[in-house]
């Protein structure tokens, strides 16, 4: 859990060198679960919600990973009323070790953020 934690936090303050976004990021705190959603079998990162045509202006939603590596519990939210998008471990089969640590994998997942939203907005979380 701490490191997903400190990933979240290393996050944040590589976003905010690219992108403008609310002090107030969303952080969605969820149980972990037994049921998998593999990342081998989904784009990454996933698009869990659509945001309804009346709230199509709505910032996206990036949500992290649990402990595990794996994205379930995410498929699970009630509506959001926003694009959400989650971020499995791309590392999940191969035992998700990041050589780099913390600051390999938050690079990487920064990438991944951009190239699904180059918009200048975004909300973060994940589970803690």
């Amino acid at each position: 859990m701490l490191v997903v934690w400190g990933l979240l936090q290393h996050l944040l303050s590589l976003l905010e060198e690219w992108y403008w976004f609310n002090t107030g990021v969303q952080k969605i705190f969820l149980t972990i679960q037994n049921n998998l959603m593999m990342a081998d079998f989904l784009p990454n990162p996933f698009q869990v919600q659509d945001a309804p045509f009346r709230r199509r202006s709505a910032i996206p939603l990036f949500l992290i990973h649990d402990g595990g590596g794996t994205i379930f519990n995410y498929c699970m939210l009630e509506s959001l009323e926003r694009d959400v998008h989650a971020i499995s471990n791309p590392r999940f089969e191969q035992g998700g070790r990041w050589e780099g640590g913390i600051g390999e994998m938050a690079e990487e997942y920064v990438r991944l953020i951009m190239k699904t939203c180059p918009r200048n907005r975004i909300l973060l979380g994940g589970e803690h």
